[in-house]
C-alpha cells in the first residue's frame, strides 16, 4: 500500500499539486497530509490512518507546513 501511495503522490505532484502537511491541535497531535492546487483540495489523509477510518468533516485550527 505504501508503494501505491508514493505513486499517487508523485503523479499528483507531476500534475502541479503541492503536498502540504500539518498537525491538528489535539492531545494526539495527529499529522495530516493534503494535496492542493490553488484552492482545490484533492486528497486528505492522516498519518497511520486505518482502512475504513473516516475523516472529520471539520478540521479545527491547523497549522500548514509546506514540505
Amino acid at each position: 500500500m505504501k508503494e501505491l501511495t508514493k505513486q499517487i503522490a508523485l503523479s499528483l505532484e507531476a500534475s502541479g499539486y503541492m503536498l502540504r502537511r500539518g498537525v491538528i491541535s489535539s492531545k494526539e497531535h495527529k499529522r495530516y497530509y493534503e494535496f492542493v492546487k490553488g484552492s482545490e483540495l484533492v486528497l486528505l489523509a492522516f498519518e497511520d490512518m486505518k482502512d475504513g477510518e473516516t475523516l472529520p468533516t471539520k478540521l479545527p485550527s491547523r497549522r500548514k507546513v509546506a514540505l
